[in-house]
């Protein structure tokens, strides 16, 4: 059995670019630009396990380039990935889940994935939906599986019992 589940998830990236540098004087002061991510490079981190019918989750910002080179894109994104279900104890139970994340074309020779912080995660927008309540903070973590690198969250989940009773 498996279950879809919503989850708003901050995501951030950062690069440099050597051919988006200028001097800034050169340019009437101009020291950074927004531009729209389908104009320049930007890695290609996507979800694994997405359920989402569009398979990218994220509102497509701009990116913020500055005269140095690096570049910043943090687009908002709500991401629905699949957990599968162990029914055992149904519906008195936890789910462990896990939501992976990852470069589809590039290998850890071309892509550097690190974490901004080793904190689990920020659950301030987290909105639970009646039918699970999150238990703790989310686990994040750095893997590799052969010369790729990703980076997945997991976290686990109460079924709320009341739910099923009131509802079935």
């Amino acid at each position: 059995m498996e279950s879809t589940d919503p989850f708003e998830i901050p995501t951030s990236s950062q690069w440099v670019d050597v051919n988006l540098r200028w001097n800034s004087s050169e340019y009437g002061g101009v020291a950074d630009l927004r531009i729209p991510p389908w104009r320049i490079w930007k890695p290609d981190v996507l979800m694994y396990n997405s359920a989402d019918e569009k398979f990218d989750g994220t509102y497509h910002t701009n990116v913020v380039v500055r005269n140095n080179g690096s570049c910043t894109y943090i687009p908002p994104g709500i991401f629905k990935s699949t957990c599968k279900i162990d029914i055992t104890w149904f519906p008195f139970d936890d789910q462990r889940c896990k939501m992976k994340f990852g470069s589809w074309t590039y290998d850890g020779n071309h892509i550097d994935l690190q974490l901004s912080s080793v904190k689990g995660g920020d659950l301030s927008t987290y909105i639970t939906n009646g039918e699970w309540e999150l238990i703790g903070e989310p686990f994040i973590f750095v893997e590799f599986t052969g010369r790729y690198p990703y980076f997945g969250n997991k976290f686990l989940c109460h079924f709320s019992p009341k739910s099923f009773v009131l509802n079935k």
